[in-house]
């Protein structure tokens, strides 16, 4: 059973990549003065920091970089700020920029419930509806989506989409198996490797040789 590391030990790492807010290679983050470990061990701890969401994995190779996600709307709390010998409550939230229709939207879900205006339905619009004789949709906008939605494989042969889900299914399944192993395949070297016998940069032979195996 892998070793479990310290939560502590990968906040340290999540710490050093604030203060690379367009993200960092692992060789900035190797010779941040914090880090004291093998290239090995840093790979895995950053392959389990971009598992559980905490980072972001972008490129490949040699010109991969770990970067913090940008989050949803993080409150802070209630604070207490005092200037010139004056005392006040603030509540602040960090997060993306939202567009004026965004920030409608949420002060609306944020109104206390005694502020908000009911919305019912009209039951005799429900009512009026006849399948297949009657559309809530323009005849222009039908066919738009009729089109697109389309199948192409109308005239492939039988099983053609079948296998084309096995395969699909083949390479996540290899990726999340060797994932779980602590192997630091992406999904996208996995695919690579698996189509084309790409070897990932970087890689072990050890862990090219898991995915292979998992495949089979």
């Amino acid at each position: 059973m892998p070793k479990r590391i310290a939560s502590s030990e990968l906040d340290v790492l999540v710490e050093i990549l604030r203060r690379h807010p367009e993200g960092a290679s692992i060789d900035d983050i190797a010779r941040a003065p914090e880090i004291d470990l093998s290239r090995r061990t840093l790979q895995r701890r950053l392959a389990t920091l971009v598992k559980d969401g905490r980072l972001i994995l972008e490129g490949r190779g040699r010109g991969s970089r770990y970067r913090i996600p940008e989050s949803a709307f993080v409150d802070l709390g209630p604070l207490e700020v005092s200037l010139g010998g004056l005392t006040a409550d603030v509540h602040l939230e960090v997060g993306i920029p939202l567009s004026p229709d965004g920030e409608s939207v949420k002060r609306m879900v944020r109104a206390p419930i005694q502020e908000r205006h009911p919305t019912g339905y009209n039951r005799e619009f429900l009512d009026r509806y006849r399948p297949n004789e009657t559309f809530y949709l323009p005849f222009e906008v039908r066919r738009r989506l009729r089109e697109r939605g389309r199948s192409t494989d109308d005239a492939r042969p039988a099983g053609t989409y079948a296998r084309k889900i096995h395969h699909r299914l083949l390479i996540d399944l290899s990726w999340n198996s060797s994932r779980l192993e602590g192997n630091t395949y992406s999904l996208l070297e996995t695919e690579r490797l698996l189509e084309h016998g790409d070897v990932g940069e970087d890689k072990s032979p050890l862990e090219t040789q898991m995915i292979l195996n998992h495949k089979a």
